[in-house]
């Protein structure tokens, strides 16, 4: 790789918002869930990403690396598949080919 000229990327850090976004965006979602706009299944999801977006449970704008938040999606990710409301979604979505809103 060093022959061609490969460099590995520069890792970027990025300012977050933090557990004060992680607050903001769950009050709308609590608006949205008990307005009759989403099920709890989507507010749950949707709280899992925003703390996804956020950077979890962190002061605001603290840097964050790209790793840092990949793991933060992939543990949300797992946590989401274990839920047997993530498993009918998938199934359904398999098996119709249209989103089941559970």
């Amino acid at each position: 790789l060093t022959e061609t000229g490969f460099t590995p990327k520069v890792e970027k850090n990025v300012a977050v918002l933090g557990s004060t976004g992680i607050a903001t965006m769950k009050a709308l979602i609590k608006n949205m869930h008990d307005g009759g706009f989403i099920s709890e299944h989507d507010a749950l999801v949707t709280e899992k990403l925003a703390e996804v977006f956020c950077g979890g449970r962190v002061p605001a704008r603290t840097m964050m690396s790209e790793k840092q938040i990949l793991d933060l999606e992939r543990s949300a990710f797992l946590f989401l598949l274990r839920q047997p409301k993530t498993i009918q979604r998938i199934q359904y979505m398999l098996k119709f080919n249209k989103p089941l809103r559970n």
